[in-house]
């Protein structure tokens, strides 16, 4: 069964209902339940109810056809000048050029290393989508989104610095807020084949002809800036440090074991014991909320289970997250991710 988001769904082994909030990968959905909170689920455990209003209405729209297979991101850089930076939006398949998901590029097309950010601008609050290294004469995926859940998104922030390690007098720094483009099929990309035809292409920065400024000073200028969500947190191993340039670390790990939390145990009784940990617990989720991190990892271990029964407890008083459990293959069945939206 396909769900759309919107949906209204039952839950086949419980007596819940809730509303399909967005439609994630390997068949696995975002539900809110009546009490406010959001479960990660698999559609194999839903039933549909009621069709989303949306989905009800909607007319069917004649997409434009193209052979995908004839794609060449290569030719990305055809579409940003020598000596400029740009994103680039594309669609993410054939046959849904106008109604279905979208991919989202930067491209570095000058002669310079390009470290940035980049961020959505959802609900009139800034949320980071990716940070990264590009090579000169390289691009990089952003993100990729489905159309209706770019509904919320008002436009979009860059900030990159331009280095060569070799001729530091070349680096220049900048910063830019750019509307959402979406492919069509008026891109004028004609000359190009497969998706890029309907490619659509904004400028963030033109390294012609601009000042150079001193690194020292980017200290100064590259001010601390909405924080970041991504998945890959590791840098190059030549590329700048990101919290020298005001780009913020938003993932934790926080080992919960009492060991690492006070030096002597000998005399705690197991209440105590937890009570600690609890503390340092409710310490840490205040604390990534209020400098918005994106993603908090607590380890627990496994034991008796009751720390992570009251972890999780705890974790259904919070608005606005969603939990699981860890990456098995890192932390076995010891570690509860907790993700901030």
């Amino acid at each position: 069964m396909k769900f759309n988001i919107g949906d209204r769904v039952s839950f086949i082994n419980e007596k819940q209902d809730g509303t399909i909030q967005k439609i994630l990968s390997g068949g696995r959905v975002m539900v809110a339940i009546e009490d406010g909170f959001e479960l990660e689920v698999s559609e194999k455990e839903l039933v549909k109810i009621a069709a989303s209003p949306k989905a009800a209405v909607q007319q069917k729209v004649e997409e434009p056809s193209t052979d995908e297979s004839k794609t060449s991101f290569e030719d990305l850089l055809l579409l940003v000048q020598k000596g400029q930076v740009g994103i680039i939006t594309l669609p993410a398949r054939s046959g849904a050029v106008l109604t279905g998901p979208v991919d989202f590029y930067m491209v570095n097309n000058t002669i310079h290393q390009l470290l940035f950010t980049f961020y959505a601008d959802i609900n009139q609050r800034w949320r980071g989508k990716s940070y990264g290294v590009l090579e000169p004469g390289s691009y990089k995926k952003l993100m990729d989104a489905d159309r209706q859940n770019l509904i919320d998104v008002k436009s979009f922030f860059v900030q990159g610095m331009l280095y060569n390690e070799s001729v530091l007098e070349q680096n220049n720094y900048f910063k830019k807020e750019i509307t959402l483009l979406l492919p069509d099929i008026n891109s004028g990309n004609n000359a190009l084949k497969g998706l890029l035809a309907f490619a659509k292409t904004q400028l963030v920065y033109n390294s012609q002809g601009e000042e150079p400024i001193d690194l020292d000073q980017l200290k100064d200028k590259f001010s601390p800036s909405p924080v970041l969500s991504q998945k890959n947190k590791k840098q190059a191993a030549n590329s700048p440090d990101p919290k020298k340039y005001g780009i913020l670390e938003t993932e934790k790990e926080v080992d919960l074991h009492i060991e690492e939390l006070t030096d002597d145990i000998s005399s705690l009784s197991n209440g105590e014991m937890l009570n600690i940990q609890m503390q340092h617990f409710t310490k840490e989720m205040d604390n990534a909320i209020r400098k918005n991190f994106h993603r908090i990892i607590f380890i627990h271990g496994v034991g008796n289970g009751r720390l992570k029964q009251e972890i999780r407890k705890e974790l259904h008083h919070y608005k606005g997250i969603r939990f699981r459990d860890a990456d098995a293959s890192r932390y076995g069945h010891g570690a509860t991710e907790v993700i901030l939206l």
